[in-house]
């Protein structure tokens, strides 16, 4: 695993959410990569229960992120 990531799984393991890794992002930072995580939004409408937009801190450069739920 790269500098700043730490995998918290073996292979065939049974995962349960926020189980797969843990990063710094600090040090990912430092080494100067970007730290905006990119987001996939599925192209089936049928598979999205609800879109809400996120405010305050969930806007980056005048751009606010949205929360998708899938049903």
């Amino acid at each position: 695993m790269g500098r700043g990531f730490t995998l918290r799984v073996q292979t065939g393991d049974k995962i349960k959410k926020g189980q797969l890794l843990e990063f710094d992002i600090s040090e990912i930072e430092q080494a100067g990569f970007p730290v905006i995580t990119p987001v996939l939004v599925p192209d089936d409408q049928e598979m999205v229960k609800s879109v809400e937009t996120m405010e305050g801190a969930g806007v980056v450069d005048g751009v606010p992120l949205l929360r998708v739920h899938l049903k």
